[in-house]
């Protein structure tokens, strides 16, 4: 009975560990421009979005009609 329970402690101890690794904090600190309005002569438009480890995400938008068309990303660490 030991030993089962050693080796069930570490089998929880390696996931614990593999999973740990994968957690990273996100912090969105602002988006430029702060505001946007329906109506605009311009359909297309930039945004910067400016934050701690942002660079790792994978931005995805679900709107008809609209779409990401470029990512630019910095390596800004």
């Amino acid at each position: 009975m030991n030993k089962f329970i050693q080796h069930l402690f570490l089998r929880s101890l390696v996931a614990f560990a593999c999973l740990s690794s994968r957690i990273i904090a996100y912090d969105i600190q602002h988006v430029e421009p702060p505001f946007w309005w329906t109506g605009m002569v311009d359909k297309k438009f930039q945004l910067m979005i400016h934050g701690e480890n942002i660079s790792d995400l994978n931005p995805e938008i679900d709107h008809k009609g609209v779409e990401i068309e470029k990512i630019h990303r910095l390596e800004n660490k």
